[in-house]
């Protein structure tokens, strides 16, 4: 049986500490009619969401902040259509995601999105304490597990380990059923924790702790 760093633990459990509010139905009416002030507020509002779903998904890189601009870009032509039947953020965990796949698609294999990331620093630190590691070598160590999950765990993972959503709700953002989010979960953290236990980073947060 695989006993993980409690600090990476940590990393991954620390999900619910930022749950999105939703904006008032006053606001998000006037943003879809294009008043400007409106949509300057809902977008300071979404910003933090966006950057934080694309920073969980891809990890730190050079071509991060250009995912988020893209993907606040889809947000803003797309606002017109939204048609309330699901909650707002619901809506923006779709397009984030839409977003980040076709990111990965276009930059080739996931080995190669691992070396480019592995050249950069990260620009972001996680908020948290942990026990035993520098928060940047922790986000570095998660993060490269993160992407190295097949695309619909990786998704789920981020959504419910990394975000706080309830597997129902994710199930929502995804378009599947409950049983569907709950498998999918399943089969993600076992997934991680195996990659974990292969990895040699890994290995080095694990003698630390």
């Amino acid at each position: 049986m695989l006993h993980a760093p409690m600090s990476l633990l940590l990393f991954v459990g620390a999900a619910g500490e930022r749950r999105f509010k939703e904006p008032s139905q006053a606001l998000l009416a006037a943003a879809r009619l294009g008043d400007h002030a409106a949509l300057e507020q809902l977008f300071e509002i979404l910003y933090p969401l966006v950057e934080r779903v694309v920073v969980r998904h891809l990890g730190p890189g050079p071509d991060l902040d250009d995912v988020v601009q893209t993907t606040m870009m889809a947000l803003h032509q797309s606002l017109s259509r939204f048609n309330g039947r699901s909650a707002l953020s619901t809506w923006v965990y779709r397009i984030c995601l839409n977003q980040v796949r076709m990111y990965l698609r276009a930059k080739g294999t996931r080995e190669r999105l691992l070396a480019d990331a592995a050249a950069h620093e990260v620009q972001g630190q996680p908020s948290g304490t942990f026990e035993r590691l520098e928060a940047k070598e922790q986000w570095r160590v998660a993060s490269s597990l993160i992407r190295r999950l097949p695309e619909t765990q990786r998704d789920i993972f981020v959504l419910v380990d990394m975000e706080g959503l309830k597997p129902a709700e994710a199930a929502k953002v995804l378009e599947i059923n409950d049983r569907a989010a709950w498998v999918r979960l399943h089969r993600a953290r076992k997934r991680f924790w195996e990659l974990a236990a292969q990895d040699p980073h890994f290995q080095e947060t694990k003698d630390e702790a």
